[in-house]
């Protein structure tokens, strides 16, 4: 499995001692950018290689990523690599080092790296070749051929598998495990109609660097978004930046980089063009169940509103053509932040709108003033309902959000809405936003929560745009979007990925750019060893297993414990010890999420889920519960818990491939008109 770690491209140094000595003393006429392709994805510079290599070595972050087990092949082969060669130290024969190596798309869900490495500083041609002479394989001939008046050549490593294709050319080298990227290459040196990276991103090497850190890293980001859907299938947007330039840092409790942005087309950073911004202060009313934060500021949100080009809702105005619909009238009821927070359901991305506002009371007047100008609609045909003492109300029209507050409500076009405090919260999917309702109400938000305030005091809470993934969510939705070749190593790695907890994406204009800051926060060292839950043990299956772990919560001691089903369609319960408490067959696979109720109102947990066709819960034994199975229709698609009242007097909201929706008892019989539900397409 490929990964872009800077260990690996520093290995292929030592392949180019067989062939650099006739021309070691040569004065280059050429650049290491200079064979750069137009087309990589991302670029990583570093002007150190050994010194890198060595520091990082003592990191407790980094040491996380090397136990992944693709990874965890490197350190290995750095330990072949001395002993075969006698070498005190691998990363201080690599001092002083200047490399680049690239990032490549090369099919549909595959990528690659190519390896340009500076061989000027090594040490002399008689101890590099007397070093190198264990590593090569005689067991395959050195395989030399022509391209565009280069030579090109192929080895086998004694150390890893595949063959490695280089080129020499001065004191430069040249490598990749696939051939056509070394000929891409050359290509974009010797052919003029072949740009390099640097001939096309100019301005990135116009920008000051910081000599003392990680390396650079630069970004195309079109072919960067095109090689990301090689590792998962994702929906990030297309046109968000053009290119970046970023400063690398490493440090034991999290991974930063600061540069600079550039973006031709993008909507979203239209919106901060010329935008100072406010403090990020909606944390009290952003729940714990949030993966995905994407929050503006502004000190004036007419301006704000005023940057988004809104190419994509002037069509939508004609539907208020009967309504005397001003969208900036909206605007004077705003505060200074709007978020737009992602919740994970079965699967599905479901946005909560946060409007902060200087009077959310007038801002619900002005939606139900709304309302009430649809000639021919009764007043008793309008969604109300009260929740733990807030009213929700249903948007009167379509597509209203996105037509008042511009793209950032581009995925409302329905929605129901209600306040807390000087906030106006807005959901398509009103389940969701009851659960969100419940947390606020609950202080179970981020602004309550220690680790989240203490992530928000390292940031910049200024910033006009910041995107914060909360990394122990967003892996749920992570996960099966996958390509299977990377599942496997991911599920045994989950508790390595979800220790890198936050990340803090955020952007300010300057200029004709965006300064741009990446956090990445790190559990620290100390409260990953004590956590119970890196505990590492294996528990081994007669079969191979078709599911993700699910973490479930035993009530009696709040342990928690994994429920898995292999491809019999046996499903298993593992418990904190990693035995196996119960095992069951089902007929299918589970589909989507398994959720904990206290079916009995007596504070034990079931488990609630669904296959293809039919709606399960069964007890913590593994029993089903009486009653159950209920055979609903085939190609069922998600499953919510709707407790409307808090009193587990639940409901059952089931939805099928086809856009349809059953609504149960809590015995699982559809309700009225629920049987299913057809929506109008």
């Amino acid at each position: 499995m490929k990964n872009l770690v800077i260990l690996f491209g520093a290995l292929f140094l030592f392949i180019s001692g067989y062939f650099i000595w006739p021309i070691w003393n040569q004065e280059s006429s050429a650049e290491l950018w200079d064979f750069v392709p137009e087309n990589s994805g991302l670029v990583y510079e570093s002007n150190d290689l050994g010194g890198t290599l060595l520091r990082l070595q003592d990191l407790e972050s980094f040491q996380s990523l090397i136990r992944i087990p693709s990874l965890g092949k490197l350190p290995d082969h750095i330990a072949k690599i001395e002993r075969l060669t006698g070498l005190n130290s691998f990363y201080s024969f690599l001092d002083k080092t200047s490399g680049i190596i690239s990032l490549h798309n090369t099919g549909k869900n595959e990528f690659d790296f190519l390896y340009l490495v500076a061989m000027n500083d090594l040490n002399t041609t008689g101890v590099v070749s007397k070093l190198l002479t264990p590593l090569v394989s005689k067991a395959i001939e050195k395989q030399p051929r022509a391209y565009l008046g280069f030579e090109l050549n192929e080895v086998s490593l004694s150390f890893t598998a595949g063959r490695l294709t280089y080129l020499i050319y001065d004191h430069y080298f040249i490598a990749s495990f696939t051939p056509y990227l070394v000929e891409d290459a050359i290509r974009t040196f010797e052919d003029e109609n072949y740009k390099s990276f640097r001939e096309v991103f100019a301005e990135h090497h116009q920008i000051t660097k910081i000599k003392q850190d990680e390396g650079n890293v630069y970004v195309n980001y079109k072919s960067f978004f095109k090689g990301s859907q090689a590792f998962a299938a994702n929906d990030l947007d297309k046109k968000f930046l053009t290119s970046a330039f970023l400063d690398l840092n490493i440090e034991d409790d999290h991974i930063s980089l600061s540069g600079f942005s550039f973006a031709d087309s993008s909507k979203t950073l239209q919106m901060i063009k010329g935008i100072t911004g406010a403090p990020l202060d909606i944390s009290d009313v952003i729940s714990n169940g949030t993966s995905i934060l994407h929050h503006f500021s502004f000190q004036d949100p007419y301006l704000w509103r005023d940057q988004q080009k809104n190419a994509d809702l002037h069509d939508q105005k004609t539907s208020y053509s009967d309504l005397s619909v001003i969208p900036r009238d909206a605007l004077k009821f705003l505060g200074q932040e709007i978020g737009r927070a992602i919740q994970l359901r079965n699967g599905q991305k479901v946005p909560i709108l946060i409007i902060e506002c200087k009077n959310s009371e007038g801002l619900i007047h002005y939606l139900d003033a709304i309302a009430k100008q649809i000639p021919n609609q009764r007043s008793d045909h309008y969604f109300v309902e009260q929740y733990n003492q807030h009213i929700i109300r249903q948007l009167p029209v379509k597509n209203l959000a996105a037509l008042l507050f511009g793209d950032i409500a581009k995925d409302l076009p329905e929605g129901y809405y209600s306040s807390f405090e000087n906030y106006v919260l807005i959901s398509p999917n009103l389940p969701v936003l009851k659960e969100f309702l419940s947390d606020i109400l609950n202080e179970n938000t981020w602004g309550k929560t220690l680790s989240k305030k203490k992530f928000l005091k390292k940031i910049n809470k200024a910033s006009p745009h910041t995107i914060i993934v909360n990394g122990a969510k967003s892996w749920d939705h992570l996960y099966p979007t996958m390509r299977p070749q990377w599942q496997n190593d991911f599920m045994v790695s989950e508790m390595i990925f979800k220790s890198f907890r936050h990340i803090a994406i955020q952007f300010s204009s300057i200029d004709d750019k965006y300064f741009t800051s990446i956090f990445i926060e790190k559990n620290s060292p100390s409260s990953e060893r004590n956590s119970p839950l890196i505990k590492i043990n294996t528990v081994e299956f007669d079969h191979h297993l078709i599911s993700k772990p699910y973490l479930v919560t035993d009530h009696r001691n709040g342990n928690n414990e994994i429920i898995v089903q292999d491809n019999k369609k046996v499903i298993y319960l593992v418990d904190t010890d990693f035995q196996i408490g119960w095992q069951r067959p089902l007929f299918l696979p589970i589909v989507g999420t398994i959720h904990q109720i206290d079916f009995y109102k007596n504070e034990k947990l079931q488990y609630a889920f669904i296959t293809n066709d039919s709606l399960y819960i069964i007890d913590r034994k593994g029993q089903n519960v009486a009653d159950f199975p209920k055979y609903l229709a085939p190609h069922l698609k998600s499953l919510e818990i709707v407790d409307y009242d808090q009193k587990r007097n639940y409901r059952f909201s089931i939805t099928t491939q086809q856009g349809d929706a059953f609504l149960t008892d809590k015995s699982g019989t559809p309700l009225e008109g629920w049987n299913p539900y057809h929506f109008e397409k």
